[in-house]
């Protein structure tokens, strides 16, 4: 399986590292931790999250008030796609 960053994801997940990074130092680098383990679980076991809409399912990050809808199912191979 692949998991795809979309350029927009990828653009909101820089700036909320940048915004965790001025409220504490280190906090930014825990946040991308937090995504990271976040995109392993989804792969791990893409179809085990709550469907927010459709196709769409979302993972609730643990430690941090932020969440990573993937698409999954609707395409000839599973492959989460993170938005």
């Amino acid at each position: 399986m692949t998991l795809i960053f979309a350029k927009l994801a990828r653009g909101e997940m820089a700036e909320t590292k940048r915004y965790y990074e001025r409220q504490q130092r280190g906090l930014g680098q825990d946040f991308l931790d937090e995504a990271q383990l976040s995109a392993k679980r989804i792969l791990e076991h893409p179809l085990a999250w709550q469907v927010e809409y459709g196709p769409v399912r979302r993972f609730v990050f643990n430690r941090f008030p932020y969440k990573m809808p993937c698409l999954s199912g609707c395409l000839p191979s599973p492959l989460p796609v993170v938005t």
